[in-house]
């Protein structure tokens, strides 16, 4: 759902591996140390870090390093851009500026620590959307993929400096919270490390074994048999199939799955707790977390999201410099990403091998390349202008909006689904309602719906929203409330290249483990201050 493909969940819808455990490692130890261990006055307490807003102490870390060097790129890359003497979308030039303007003078847009953090995730992100993917149509003619023409070059740059308005209404929002806080900091500085102190914890197998049933419950209801479990894994049944159930096991087939998911985040927590927890030791659980997310019908950000939060909380607690590993994992994440996208196309489009290639009309086809998939899934230019290019009807301001954010609801969103944004880009695309596998971008949606102050207020509120879940993410000292807070930030973070429909969703069908797991920690609170010295859950 990063992208514009059939990515939609349904309407109902190791490197250097640690060789010694960490107690062992002083790197690492200190979260896993007795509570009678007092951190030094540099240090923070249970998880909360300290400002540093003059960077004092921070050294050549390899993210400032890659920011540097993606700096140089795009400076060289725009001069070249702007000396030549038909540059089509000029309107890349302004955008980068803006992007590395606000990044330079704007503390909400300032990378943290660990890599993985949703903040720069986010940043990421808008990195794409801001500097890579304008320059890159400057370079090589824009990819149509399933557009019906290339739009017109003044609204591509039309396009360009809509994103740009986005981006700079996203980071009043975040700076916006980051001010109110009053401390000048909502994360750790990069290159600082954060201290944090264990707290006797009570077992999770109750929590466990209540997350891991109704989990299979969910799955038993999607895939059915384990026969059918198995041919879905290897391309053999098609994905949608599944969802061919009655409404209450399709519901349950819906919701279930990420149940089993959390569960094995909470393995997870439990060897944190019991000071046994190495890198190494993730890579068990981590498929147990990656397995049952995967059954939506093939759906790649449904892998990929949680694989993040996983390393951004291990990154958040280990306390350890484990970057050259992250950059592998995420270059392994794109691999599989671009790899799976034509083997998801061939499998739905072929229904699980039931019709060959030739029959479907994709033997003779071309296999998408990389570019053309960064393309589409990073919302190039081209996308949003087309979109910009459409007309919208609405029965009152921000009927769009209203319906994709109600749409997928199960029964109540039914009456909403045809006038989703998503819908009528599909329709304006496509000329029928028969297809629906296009993502509108939220910042055309917004344009839509409300005009600029549309834009303006919906980019501000989900910037103050990441800054939010920043805020808390790294304050964390417990592995399934950092990680929690990491799905959801990363969720937060591809708010520029979703719909409204995307993004609600998300929330609809993969928070529910989320506010399960913060509901039962609060229900057996016995005061706050009460419940953290007994080491409740901290989320």
């Amino acid at each position: 759902m990063t992208g514009r493909q059939t990515e939609q969940l349904p309407a109902v819808s190791e490197g250097a591996e640690a060789r010694a455990p960490v107690r062992a490692r002083s790197a690492e130890s200190a979260w896993l140390r007795a509570a009678t261990a007092e951190p030094s006055a540099s240090r923070v307490e249970a998880g909360v870090s300290t400002p540093d807003p003059e960077g004092k102490g921070q050294g050549v870390t390899v993210t400032v390093v890659l920011a540097a060097l993606l700096s140089l790129v795009a400076v060289v890359a725009f001069v070249g851009i702007l000396v030549r003497p038909e540059t089509p979308y000029p309107a890349a030039a302004i955008s980068a500026v803006v992007y590395f303007v606000i990044l330079l003078v704007v503390p909400a847009a300032r990378p943290v620590t660990p890599l993985l953090a949703p903040r720069n995730v986010c940043l990421a992100v808008w990195f794409l959307v801001m500097v890579a993917l304008p320059a890159i149509i400057n370079v090589v003619p824009p990819s149509a993929n399933t557009l019906p023409y290339i739009p017109p070059h003044r609204t591509i740059n039309g396009a360009i400096l809509l994103n740009t308005l986005a981006y700079v209404a996203f980071f009043v929002g975040a700076s916006c919270v980051l001010s109110r806080a009053g401390d000048g900091s909502s994360g750790t500085p990069v290159g600082r490390p954060i201290r944090q102190r264990r707290h006797p914890q009570r077992s999770l197998k109750g929590l466990i074994t209540g997350f891991a049933a109704v989990g299979i419950i969910g799955v038993v209801a999607r895939v059915g048999t384990v026969g059918q479990a198995l041919a879905y894994f290897q391309g053999r049944i098609d994905g949608k199939q599944l969802e061919n159930v009655s409404a209450l096991r399709g519901l349950v087939a819906a919701i279930g799955p990420p149940f089993l998911s959390f569960a094995f985040v909470l393995l997870i927590e439990q060897l944190r707790r019991s000071g046994s927890l190495t890198l190494s030791k993730i890579a068990l659980p981590l498929v147990g977390v990656i397995a049952p997310v995967s059954l939506y019908s093939y759906n790649r950000t449904a892998v990929v999201v949680p694989v993040i939060a996983i390393f951004a909380a291990y990154g958040l607690l280990a306390l350890t410099s484990r970057k050259a590993l992250t950059i592998l994992v995420l270059v392994g994440l794109l691999v599989f990403a671009y790899k799976m996208g034509d083997t998801r196309r061939e499998i739905l489009a072929t229904e699980g091998g039931r019709y060959s290639l030739a029959e479907v009309g994709l033997e003779d086809e071309p296999a998408t390349s990389l570019l053309e998939t960064i393309q589409v899934y990073g919302q190039s230019p081209q996308f949003p202008a087309f979109a910009l290019e459409s007309t919208l009807p609405q029965h009152y301001p921000g009927q769009s909006l209203v319906s994709s954010a109600l749409s997928p609801i199960p029964a109540l969103g039914r009456p909403y689904r045809d006038s989703s944004g998503d819908a009528m880009y599909n329709r304006a695309i496509y000329g029928t309602s028969d297809n629906n596998d296009q993502i509108l971008p939220l910042a055309v949606e917004a344009w839509w719906s409300l005009g600029p102050p549309g834009v303006l207020l919906i980019f501000g509120i989900f910037g103050a929203l990441l800054e939010v879940v920043q805020r808390r993410f790294s304050r964390r000292t417990s592995f399934a409330g950092a990680y929690g807070l990491a799905v959801i930030g990363v969720w937060l973070s591809f708010t520029p290249i979703v719909s409204m429909l995307v993004i609600s969703q998300l929330f609809i069908y993969f928070s529910l483990p989320l506010l399960t797991f913060k509901l039962l920690a609060g229900g057996a609170r016995v005061g706050r201050s009460t419940w953290r010295r007994r080491g409740g859950a901290d989320f």
